[in-house]
């Protein structure tokens, strides 16, 4: 998983729905696929961000908050909830 945060479209997302600068930590992306971003809870984001020795590989984590809309308006955000 990757922080949303580090991706061009953050901003986009950001600005229009009006989420506080501080939860940018808490969305992912799936490093294989970016059409869905999930939200994690505060304790998740600690696990996927705490240091081990052996890597933990994890299959599905966060709730599904945005994905990305296959139409949408013109002056629309291309993300729906």
């Amino acid at each position: 998983y990757a922080p949303a945060s580090d991706s061009s479209m953050w901003s986009e997302i950001r600005s229009f729905y009006g989420f506080d600068e501080a939860l940018a930590p808490r969305f992912v992306l799936r490093a294989d696929c970016d059409r869905s971003v999930f939200l994690l809870s505060e304790g998740l984001e600690r696990l996927l961000r705490s240091e081990t020795k052996l890597p933990t590989r994890m299959v599905l984590c966060g709730v599904p908050a945005l994905e990305r809309a296959t139409s949408c308006h013109v002056r629309a955000c291309p993300w729906r909830l």
